[in-house]
């Protein structure tokens, strides 16, 4: 399966029932990339950084709620800033997560925003 496809066709679409269905796939990858990162494999913090990308794009067409504390917050707020983005084609803006989460979303907010420049790229 070609997640990142999947997911940008959900967002193209908005289309819920497969967002919601793909939050399963993205989930089970993120699980093995988070382990394999706690093992000491550094290049899978990038891998669940792309995931955990897809997981709030995936948010952004089900809907999070308003932004709150923690980690559960800055993803409804940056799946709101990736609603914004792909309304008007422009790159959510990056900002500090705080210690031990900056390099994790800046990692995130990337994946985001070619998330946006693939979907803008086809209208």
């Amino acid at each position: 399966m070609d997640i990142r496809g999947a997911v940008l066709d959900a967002l193209a679409r908005r289309d819920q029932a497969a967002a919601r269905a793909l939050l399963s796939e993205v989930h089970r990858q993120k699980a093995f990339h988070l382990s394999d990162y706690y093992y000491g494999l550094k290049d899978a913090l990038a891998d669940a950084a792309r995931l955990h990308a897809y997981h709030i794009a995936l948010m952004s067409v089900i809907g999070l709620g308003e932004p709150g504390p923690g980690v559960t917050g800055i993803d409804a707020e940056l799946a709101k800033a990736l609603s914004q983005s792909l309304a008007t084609c422009s790159e959510i803006s990056g900002r500090q997560y705080g210690e031990g989460l900056g390099e994790f979303f800046a990692e995130v907010v990337k994946e985001l925003n070619s998330l946006v420049r693939e979907l803008c790229s086809r209208s």
